[in-house]
């Protein structure tokens, strides 16, 4: 879900300051860098191979199976390698909260960016994750937690794992606004120039796992390309840096 400060974008723009935390499996762990009142909201614990996921009792189990799987998906190749980008995404101390709707979150928002110390929440609104198969999926709507999972990949993980990697992205996101390829200034919501290369990489993960296939355009316009072929020819840099990271098939 994308923002005039994606919810994403904003907890890593205000940082925290890292404190030891033990990785706990799903079992009702107390994390010291939550609130009483989201301890108390967040009964739901589940443990993505060591990044902890919380969320509200009413958030489906289906909801919860696609954030799991779409994390730990799109960091198979780096499990397969060094596992550079899932260490650094855990030391930053990153939580996935989910939320049934905005409303839910709404109650909470201050605290999650005022209160909270010790850890970075990645809030996540259930309501706008349309998992393979669910009513909205199939009326064409796309599923905008994927761009929350993958801003938070590389904000919390590429970043700081391959420093030289991400300038390449920048270079790459630079080339194509420059040319008339990447569109930042046609979102709905203007984001500020600060997150475009984190814009620029999500569009071009939603390109080369097909979300925009047979759609109209890319989002609003944002980006020229719809296919991962189209992309391989029109925008090879972009197409490169995502096949050294990411694995070429999102859902098996």
């Amino acid at each position: 879900m994308i923002r005039i400060l994606s919810l994403t974008s904003l907890v890593f723009l205000l940082g925290v300051a890292p404190v030891m935390a033990q990785n706990v499996p799903a079992a009702a762990p107390s994390l010291t860098c939550l609130t009483p009142e989201l301890e108390q909201a967040l009964t739901v614990h589940r443990d993505l191979k060591g990044i902890p996921l919380y969320a509200v009792p009413e958030v489906s189990e289906d909801h919860i199976n696609h954030i799991s799987y779409l994390f730990n998906r799109m960091l198979v190749r780096d499990d397969q390698l060094d596992g550079k980008i899932r260490s650094a995404i855990k030391q930053a101390k990153i939580v996935f909260m989910i939320f049934e709707d905005g409303e839910d979150l709404e109650e909470f928002e201050y605290q999650i960016f005022n209160d909270v110390k010790g850890c970075q929440p990645v809030p996540i609104i259930a309501i706008e994750v349309h998992y393979l198969g669910s009513l909205a999926e199939q009326h064409g709507m796309v599923d905008e937690s994927f761009a929350d999972v993958a801003e938070t990949i590389y904000y919390g993980g590429i970043r700081q794992a391959y420093p030289g990697w991400a300038q390449r992205l920048t270079r790459a996101q630079r080339s194509a606004y420059a040319d008339g390829r990447f569109n930042p200034h046609n979102a709905l919501d203007a984001e500020p120039r600060s997150e475009w290369t984190a814009l620029y990489l999500t569009i071009g993960l939603e390109v080369y796992y097909g979300l925009w296939q047979g759609k109209e355009m890319v989002r609003n316009g944002e980006y020229l390309f719809k296919t991962r072929e189209e992309m391989q020819e029109n925008d090879p840099a972009l197409f490169e840096l995502i096949e050294e990271v990411f694995p070429n098939i999102l859902y098996l």
